[in-house]
């Protein structure tokens, strides 16, 4: 049961809870369409970072006696090259920095921040904030905070998404503790490992790479010291987010499987018997509408086929299958080729590893109503590939 605004403050007293207004929600929302992010991904990130900092913000000028007035870090007008790649928004208290990490999680049981936010040198927090967000209901929770110490020291890294985790009861909820140490003792040095170098011809590389039109964020294409390295530089982030953005205005490139149905394929789309010969993978069902298209992927040395077979089912729904098999005469997939599958948010819903020898690899189904949209990537070492589709 959804309890109201007054029950909520009657029961976590100790906790930050903030109404915002309809026209508050209008405002973050225009804020953020005012902006050329690359996908909807990133505008719906902007959207919650902004309508969280406004609130937050305003409450902390309103409503604590600080020393210290404080400011949005490193400048509003450079909040769009995070928002376009990552989640969170820090703000500075003199020499002390909060990191404010929104999400939409009905029940919030840990805070998940992005690894930029701690082992990135000049983007490391003091204090970590969760931030539950109600948009339907209108409000934000604090529901507590943990040091960067903390999370070093006791967060589970998930190299998933890389992200650090801390479970909720490890957090603590009564922000006044924090004031307090902030007020009686200057802020603690942050101990944070210095990044690798990165050249500009490296650089130049990375941002051709990952400039290129996703539905999601690229931060997890490369090694993370690479990515770490380049977000870290306000030109090349600005560049990033700069390149990104000029696909705005033009059609996103998807693969329509709804026109596949009518025989209408995309370029490089061919059948997998003219690609694959012979095919080793494990049978697929037979059905009189099933269409089944390969497409062959370079990464660096390597080329695989990523094999797409759409089914429909009951109920309008599609069944997706996504699988991956050597060619040009190779037996066995390179070791450690990843298969994933995103959703339009970017979160992972499939992902495979081939190991060693491994003749196909193959992800889990995926079944999804017409008019959706998810997004498929190959990597291998530095080198990867997305295809964005819609059922």
């Amino acid at each position: 049961m959804m309890l109201s605004f007054d029950e909520l403050m009657a029961i976590d007293s100790d906790q930050v809870l903030l109404e915002f207004s309809l026209e508050d929600q209008i405002a973050a929302w225009q804020q953020s369409q005012n902006q050329a992010y690359s996908n909807d991904a990133a505008c719906w990130n902007a959207y919650q970072n902004y309508l969280c900092l406004k609130a937050f913000q305003i409450w902390l000028e309103a409503e604590t006696d600080l020393q210290d007035k404080p400011k949005v870090w490193p400048q509003p007008s450079q909040l769009p090259s995070f928002w376009e790649v990552v989640n969170g928004t820090v703000i500075t208290l003199g020499k002390t920095r909060l990191a404010l990490v929104p999400s939409e999680t009905i029940n919030l049981e840990e805070l998940r921040v992005q690894r930029e936010w701690v082992d990135i040198p000049n983007w490391a927090a003091h204090y970590y904030l969760a931030v539950q967000l109600n948009l339907e209901e209108r409000w934000l929770k604090v529901l507590g905070y943990a040091t960067h110490d903390q999370l070093k020291n006791e967060g589970k890294y998930d190299p998933m998404d890389r992200t650090v985790c801390l479970n909720r009861e490890s957090l603590i909820e009564d922000l006044n503790v924090m004031w307090i140490t902030q007020e009686l003792s200057t802020s603690y040095s942050l101990v944070v490992k210095p990044l690798p170098s990165l050249s500009s011809q490296k650089a130049e590389a990375l941002l051709n790479q990952l400039s290129q039109p996703s539905c999601y964020s690229p931060r997890l294409d490369v090694p993370f010291e690479q990515w770490a390295a380049l977000v870290a530089n306000p030109t090349w982030r600005q560049h990033l987010y700069q390149r990104r953005s000029q696909y705005v205005t033009s059609p996103k490139t998807l693969v329509n499987l709804s026109q596949w149905v009518q025989g209408i394929f995309e370029a490089g789309w061919q059948v997998v018997e003219e690609l694959v010969v012979p095919t080793v993978l494990v049978p697929v069902a037979k059905s009189a509408n099933l269409i089944k298209r390969a497409k062959q992927i370079n990464l660096g040395e390597h080329a695989v086929a990523l094999i797409v077979t759409s089914t429909p089912e009951d109920d309008q729904e599609i069944s997706i299958l996504l699988q991956v098999e050597p060619i040009n005469g190779q037996t066995s997939l390179p070791q450690n080729l990843q298969l994933s599958a995103f959703d339009k948010s970017g979160t992972i819903h499939r992902e495979v590893r081939a190991k060693n020898a491994t003749p196909f690899i193959e992800l889990p189904r995926l079944v999804g109503l017409p008019g959706e949209q998810f997004s498929v990537k190959l990597a291998l070492g530095d080198f990867s590939i997305t295809e964005d589709f819609m059922i």
